[in-house]
């Protein structure tokens, strides 16, 4: 065993009520659980690499221990941590997420900065072409605007 694992008793046949099941590690108790199903989580990460003992004692009223069971588990030490946040996604995850979020921003930044210095050469291609020509055999800027301004 190793981390946090799920320990569960079930109870059957006939006999006095249980009031609650005392779950113990080498005669220590870590939890009460007074509702069936009788189960609890026990993060075995918080003891000692080696052998533990787990007790179930089944209690009715007052206390008086109704039933016992017992079983040795080997406590392995824990080999990797995994963190996650409440909903269960990786820390890592997110990293991925961010860092995917700049790259795009980067892109469209880099996309903008392109598209504006296109413009920019363009518009000065067409100034230099009208001064070399002065207008003749092509349209200037201002007669191409209004042209299209005026087919609408």
């Amino acid at each position: 065993m190793s981390g946090e694992t799920r320990v569960r008793v079930e109870t059957f046949g006939q006999g006095q009520t249980i009031n609650s099941v005392l779950f113990q590690i080498n005669g220590a108790t870590t939890a009460t659980v007074t509702t069936s199903p009788y189960e609890t989580r026990i993060d075995f990460s918080e003891y000692a690499e080696g052998s533990l003992t787990i007790d179930a004692i089944a209690q009715g009223a007052d206390g008086i221990e109704l039933a016992r069971t017992s079983s040795t588990v080997q406590n392995l030490a824990a080999t990797a941590a995994i963190d996650t946040d409440d909903n269960g996604f990786l820390i890592s995850d997110y990293l991925i997420y961010i860092l995917a979020c700049g790259l795009l921003l980067v892109l469209g930044i880099g996309f903008g900065v392109f598209n504006f210095i296109r413009k920019q050469k363009q518009r000065q291609r067409d100034r230099e072409w009208e001064e070399k020509v002065g207008g003749v055999g092509a349209l200037t800027v201002e007669e191409r605007r209004g042209f299209s301004s005026k087919r609408r």
